[in-house]
């Protein structure tokens, strides 16, 4: 909450909810994705969410699947430009005196692209193991 009161985020923040499940039980997948949908709609429905921004559960729990967002609008003002991040100037950097908040793009990017593309890999061999 803090960092959303500085960057004045507060008033199109509608809630945060748990999944109330342990990271062992989001890594098994199981019940995962159900239990985001449930948090999801009480977010939506008693909360009055527009949308739901979803931390590491909810890469799991998608099971690394295509997520198609319709009907969103990011204002420019919440965008990051690619400029900006080659530079080391990304939004934390005005709030946090700390390297890592300054870190240059390209140190970090390959880390934040290897899950997905391994995701990928995961996936294309498990449907030509079971297409073959």
């Amino acid at each position: 909450m803090r960092y959303l009161r500085q960057m004045g985020l507060t008033d199109r923040f509608a809630g945060e909810r748990p999944l109330e499940m342990s990271v062992a039980e989001t890594a098994s997948g199981e019940r995962a994705l159900e239990r985001m949908i449930e948090v999801g709609r009480h977010l939506k429905e008693n909360d009055g969410a527009e949308a739901v921004v979803m931390g590491c559960a909810g890469m799991r729990g998608a099971g690394s699947n295509t997520l198609v967002t319709e009907n969103a609008f990011v204002p420019a003002s919440h965008a990051l430009s690619l400029t900006d991040l080659r530079l080391g100037k990304g939004p934390g950097g005005t709030l946090h005196r700390r390297a890592l908040y300054r870190t240059l793009f390209f140190f970090y990017a390959p880390l934040c692209f290897a899950a997905p593309i391994f995701g990928a890999a995961q996936g294309a061999y498990a449907f030509g193991a079971v297409h073959s």
